[in-house]
């Protein structure tokens, strides 16, 4: 078995392989391969300056979220899930939780994790709240 690092550049299936074009990482080189299978490990589309999604599109027209730097993600506050905007100001409205939070804590897509979060932003929105049954 062997690995490569770098981008798919085409796919084209022949009778019983999948001829695929890889471009190597850090170079120009591209490479061949014949192979029987074609493994996608880079997760779910976290690059928010590409989604198509109409909300995630609005959201960042009118500049109240920023992708994370890392490309992966949104960018949020370290405590609270709140979103960050285009200036840089921590959303007091907007707050996200699990993967698009993934730029700033990278572990965030399993349930454990994600309730987490969610107990985490609940008791910051608490906060100053008096609550009486």
């Amino acid at each position: 078995m062997s690995y490569y690092a770098g981008r798919i550049q085409a796919c084209q299936k022949s009778e019983n392989k999948v001829s695929v074009t890889i471009r190597k990482r850090g170079t120009n080189t591209d490479i061949t391969l014949q192979v029987n299978r074609i493994i996608n490990c880079t997760g779910s589309n976290c690059n928010y300056r590409r989604l198509q999604d109409p909300l995630i599109a609005s959201l960042q027209q009118q500049g109240l979220i920023r992708p994370h730097t890392l490309g992966i993600g949104i960018d949020t506050a370290e405590v609270g899930s709140a979103v960050i905007d285009v200036k840089g100001n921590i959303s007091e409205i907007l707050y996200t939780l699990g993967p698009p939070r993934k730029g700033n804590l990278w572990e965030t897509t399993a349930v454990g994790e994600i309730r987490l979060q969610a107990t985490n932003l609940v008791e910051e929105l608490l906060k100053g709240c008096q609550l009486s049954i």
